[in-house]
């Protein structure tokens, strides 16, 4: 127990002199701080002296700029002495001296419009550049348009193969039964060249060579003779194929409910609702102009795809002639599907399926 005890007080001892040399390099740390800081204290010192003499010599700097000053002063004045005694002759170089600088002004103004020149020169050359870099995008622009066109072309190529087959197979069946309908053709003329022959056969009518060739198509051809000639000699590419019937047309007939109206609405014209057969004033001469925007990328690449049909117009005109009226006299409205106008000498009610388009815009132009 005894030397647990000195064991641990010697411990203790070590601790204790561990803390002491903590504290010692406390202090020699805070020692060198202070050294630190006397050493920035002096070197701010040095820098306020620095900035005293600096101080000085701008002071001494600013005494010989005064007296610098003042011999300029001295000079000046010994030289207006001068120039009053030289007046007289100095006159006549001051003109000459005039007339010289108004010279170098005109020639330093002539140098600024050439120079202004040359810059509207570059300026016409940038835009040169520009407009020939704005045609080479175009093009360039009509280049890949080609090429899209060409890969569509390409892509929708297997499908016309595939097409191109198809018809070819109908045009060879096409052909294999016009070959046929011909050789039926050439047995009614082979038979009419046997008939020719007065020794051998007498006349035989068409009707009984077409019993004697189908015999199974007898009613067909009753019913159908009307429509072929009695010669073959007469017979044409139109009476190739079955014979054509007429087609029937088909009355509709009226329902119950609307036994009683005089007019089948299929009957009346379209438009028709909105004329006015009691009015007598006088219709205007008037023209419907259709109009659309374009722009360079319509006219020039294409690329929007418009024609010069009605169904790319976006803008439609109606142009009316009405000399000799006064605008109040004129009562005018536009619906959905009518243009109404009205003054005391004419009347105009048309109606156009185009007035409900959403896609146009209107304008009446009154002249």
């Amino acid at each position: 127990m005894a030397a647990e005890e000195t064991e641990a007080e010697k411990l203790e001892m070590r601790a204790m002199e561990a803390e002491n040399l903590e504290m010692k390099a406390m202090e020699a740390e805070n020692l060198e701080m202070r050294a630190m800081e006397a050493e920035n204290l002096e070197m701010r010192a040095m820098e306020a002296e620095n900035l005293e003499m600096r101080a000085m010599e701008a002071e001494n700097m600013e005494m010989k700029a005064m007296e610098a000053e003042n011999l300029e002063m001295r000079a000046m004045e010994a030289e207006n002495l001068e120039m009053k005694t030289i007046e007289p002759e100095n006159l006549e170089m001051r003109a000459m001296e005039d007339e010289n600088l108004e010279m170098k002004a005109m020639e330093a103004e002539n140098m600024e419009m050439k120079a202004m020149e040359a810059e509207n020169l570059e300026m016409k050359a940038m835009e040169a550049e520009n407009i020939e870099m704005k045609a080479m995008e175009a093009e360039n622009l009509e280049m890949r348009a080609i090429e899209a066109e060409n890969l569509e072309m390409k892509t929708i190529e297997p499908e016309n193969l595939e097409m191109r087959a198809m018809e070819a197979d109908n045009l060879e069946m096409k052909t294999m039964e016009l070959e046929y309908l011909e050789m039926k053709t050439m047995e009614p003329e082979n038979l009419k060249m046997k008939t020719m022959e007065p020794e051998t056969m007498e006349m035989i009518p068409v009707q009984a060579l077409s019993k004697l060739i189908c015999p199974e198509e007898e009613d067909d051809f009753d019913s159908g003779q009307s429509n072929f000639p009695f010669t073959v000699g007469a017979m044409g590419p139109g009476n190739i194929g079955p014979p054509q019937e007429e087609e029937l047309r088909i009355i509709p007939q009226t329902s119950d409910e609307n036994s009683k109206e005089i007019w089948n609405p299929q009957e009346v014209p379209e438009g028709a609702e909105h004329d006015d057969m009691w009015d007598i004033r006088e219709l205007p001469e008037y023209e419907i102009v259709f109009q659309q925007q374009v722009g360079t990328e319509d006219i020039y690449l294409g690329l929007t795809r418009k024609d010069p049909s009605t169904a790319c117009c976006n803008e439609l005109v109606v142009k009316i002639q009405l000399p000799n009226t006064n605008p109040s006299e004129i009562e005018i409205d536009i619906q959905e599907m009518v243009l109404d106008l009205r003054t005391p000498n004419k009347f105009i009610k048309s109606s156009a399926r185009h007035w409900g388009s959403s896609k146009i815009r209107y304008s009446v132009i009154l002249q």
